[in-house]
């Protein structure tokens, strides 16, 4: 795995919790984790076609992470 995949996962979750925080939508947060995802890929890749897929990857793996971390902690 990648330093970029290690640094950019949190980074994804960290907005999409300032997103929450602000008042956006439970069902609208994956759809963020995947824009942010998009998002940071491009920056870092310059936008291509890989990028955005590597985004997508990214913003999904965020979703699954924080939502593991809130059933192991939590056990919600």
């Amino acid at each position: 795995m990648e330093l970029t995949a290690l640094t950019a996962v949190p980074i994804i979750i960290a907005l999409t919790n300032l997103l929450k925080q602000v008042g956006l939508s439970n069902r609208l947060l994956p759809v963020a984790n995947i824009v942010f995802g998009i998002t940071v890929a491009s920056v870092l890749f310059h936008f291509s076609v890989l990028s955005v897929v590597e985004g997508v990857i990214y913003g999904l793996s965020a979703a699954g992470l924080y939502r593991s971390a809130k059933v192991t902690l939590l056990g919600q």
